[in-house]
């Protein structure tokens, strides 16, 4: 964020302004009241104090005088955030503790139970809402967003304004709803989530984590840097470290790569493709100067859940909707994501341009954005929700007016400067109308849809050395505006091509192996399908399916860079199964030189799909190796980067 001198100084002044009292008897909003018992609440560590709530139920008035009747106890209390530290009105990290300081779970105005919360003080944001309505959009959009309540608060008998409680992001059933990570999960599927990692300012203490190894464009001076959110960076082991940063690396390296939207070996199966469009989509409706680049996160759960990186949740979204005078942003024409700010410290990952340069991406977002335009981006609803909100602030923002005199001036970083509240309202009103219009512009209506079967509910089951016909319309459900399709394979044990209105598939080794159907409009991919299982030579034992003999795939892609998989098979009955006591698959460089080990363990009958990443390396020719009992397989593998 950009921030020069003559502003720093506007600001100051403001910081050190006296602001007049304002008294505060009764509100429609909750009324919250802080006592520190004359302790300063100080940027960190937090302080204890006391909090009392006065909440009567929605549409029932709250007076001043009323006992605290919702919440009456202790919290932990520090001031938060970076560049929003210098106003005045202060927003404050805080969290429910019983009366010996150990967290309590506790439902604050009927958001589900917990201990972390944030009272945000919404100042160079004179509508007061633009957080609250970003957060609600990204929400009924099928995400995770913090849910938000308004209230009015009271410290030390000083009236402070309107507030609002917001969720802090953690790792929660009712917030970013992923596994629970462990110090003791360090290896298998417990290992694989989740997590939750952002890119943000280092505020404070030095937050810990990675740099990219990818500049965010040609020649950049600026890192990217990924910080540790879930686990915190007290708590996160090193197996765990190493973990999200592999996984992190291996994503970036395939975007990084020419063949990055490969059916297989490309990043669709990498990320939650849905998440990451609807980030984009939100960043784009509301302008956010911040996005992608601050306040940006990302989580993972564990692979037995899905295990996909996925984008989001969102937050800090008070500079947008025109909020901001820099980098654009008050503008309603024009993308965010292709603005130049190289001057800034804090860029926007390579990833993102480079996801808008894959056809399947974007025909999802013209798609999605078709979808929401119906309804939750229409502009009746968010016009409705907007004026809804400031009708219930109708009242009390004159108070928090009276108390913060910044009606008619320029607070850091307005592009608008209104002199009422209704006047702020209006302009975020009218600029959510041009900016929907330019998007409806831009964005293409000729988009295209498919609707895949599950691939759960459909599974090809095929004998080794032996084909199948099966009809194209058996993958799908629906379609819309698709002239074509194409088929791919994950592994040339297995091959598959079109006859009439079919798809002929033929199998060679048993094994596990997978088909991607691609949609085509003419010369452009547009869909693209989930991996449907072709079963070789696989039969029903124990009521699981494992192969009837050993087997090592051909590794694929090959050429590859950097990473490849690897598939291989234990059977569940044969000569070696009894002497069976380990396996092993490694890569060796041509002179006969271990170079890394995928597998060096027990391993029961079934089939096994091992990526190998290969970084740290040069272009060459490579050799794996699969020992099991008696058997030993040697493939040939190239690495071009």
């Amino acid at each position: 964020m950009k921030i020069n001198f003559k502003i720093l100084i506007l600001v100051l002044i403001f910081n050190n302004a006296v602001f007049p009292q304002v008294n505060l008897t009764s509100s429609n909003l909750p009324i919250f009241v802080i006592n520190t018992h004359g302790q300063n609440i100080p940027d960190e560590p937090k302080i204890t104090v006391d909090l009392g709530i006065i909440y009567n139920g929605e549409g029932v008035r709250n007076n001043i005088t009323d006992p605290f009747n919702h919440y009456n106890g202790k919290i932990q209390i520090e001031i938060r955030g970076s560049s929003s530290q210098l106003y005045p009105k202060k927003s404050y990290a805080v969290q429910t503790v019983d009366a010996f300081g150990i967290s309590m779970n506790t439902s604050l105005l009927e958001l589900p139970k917990e201990n972390d919360w944030v009272f945000y003080g919404p100042y160079a944001d004179k509508s007061l809402i633009r957080n609250i309505v970003s957060y609600k959009l990204f929400n009924e959009m099928g995400h995770y967003a913090s849910r938000s309540k308004l209230f009015e608060l009271v410290i030390n008998g000083e009236y402070k304004g309107v507030y609002v409680l917001l969720e802090k992001i953690k790792r929660d059933k009712n917030r970013v709803d992923i596994a629970k990570l462990t110090p003791q999960d360090i290896e298998g599927d417990e290992l694989t989530g989740g997590y939750i990692v952002k890119i943000d300012k280092v505020n404070g203490t030095e937050t810990e984590g990675w740099y990219s190894d990818f500049p965010p464009y040609t020649d950049a001076w600026q890192k990217i840097l990924y910080q540790y959110h879930y686990p915190d960076e007290d708590e996160i082991t090193l197996e765990q470290k190493n973990y999200i940063i592999n996984k992190i690396n291996e994503f970036e390296s395939v975007m990084y790569s020419p063949t990055f939207n490969e059916p297989f070996g490309g990043y669709y199966d990498l990320i939650g493709l849905d998440s990451f469009a609807d980030v984009f989509l939100i960043t784009e409706l509301s302008r956010n100067v911040d996005g992608y680049r601050l306040s940006a996160f990302m989580h993972k759960d564990k692979n037995s859940n899905g295990g996909k990186l996925k984008c989001g949740p969102i937050w800090d979204y008070n500079f947008t909707f025109g909020n901001a005078d820099y980098y654009s942003a008050w503008s309603t024409s024009g993308w965010h994501l292709y603005t130049e700010f190289r001057d800034d410290p804090f860029q926007i990952p390579f990833w993102w341009k480079k996801l808008m340069m894959d056809k399947i991406f974007t025909n999802r977002i013209a798609r999605r954005w078709a979808d929401l335009r119906q309804n939750i981006f229409s502009n009746q609803h968010i016009l409705g929700m907007t004026d809804s909100l400031s009708s219930l602030l109708a009242e009390s923002q004159v108070r928090n007016f009276n108390k913060w005199k910044i009606l008619g001036t320029y607070v850091w970083p307005n592009y608008f400067i209104g002199n009422t509240f209704e006047l702020e309202i209006n302009y975020l009103k009218s600029w959510v109308n041009y900016r929907l219009n330019w998007l409806d512009s831009i964005i293409p209506k000729d988009f295209s849809y498919v609707n895949w079967k599950d691939n759960d509910e459909f599974i090809i089951n095929i004998e080794p050395n032996s084909s199948v016909d099966i009809l194209v319309s058996d993958f799908y459900k629906e379609t819309v505006n698709v002239d074509h399709f194409t088929v791919v394979v994950n592994n040339p044990e297995i091959t598959a091509s079109f006859i009439n209105n079919a798809i002929h598939i033929e199998s060679g080794n048993a094994g596990e192996f997978g088909i991607k159907l691609v949609g085509w409009k003419g010369n452009e991919k547009r869909e693209l399908s989930q991996t449907y299982k072709v079963l070789v030579g696989i039969s029903d034992v124990d009521d699981g399916k494992v192969p009837i003999d050993f087997s090592l795939s051909q590794n694929y892609p090959n050429p590859f860079n950097p990473s490849t998989t690897i598939s291989f098979t234990i059977p569940s009955s044969t000569e070696y199964y009894s002497v069976l006591q380990n396996v092993t698959l490694k890569v060796y460089d041509i002179l006969g030189r271990e170079v890394a080990t995928l597998v060096d363990e027990n391993k029961p009958a079934g089939v096994y799909n091992v990526k190998c990443i290969m970084n740290n390396v040069n272009s060459a020719i490579y050799f794996y190796t699969l020992k099991a009992g008696s058997f030993f397989q040697t493939k040939k593998m190239m690495l071009i980067k």
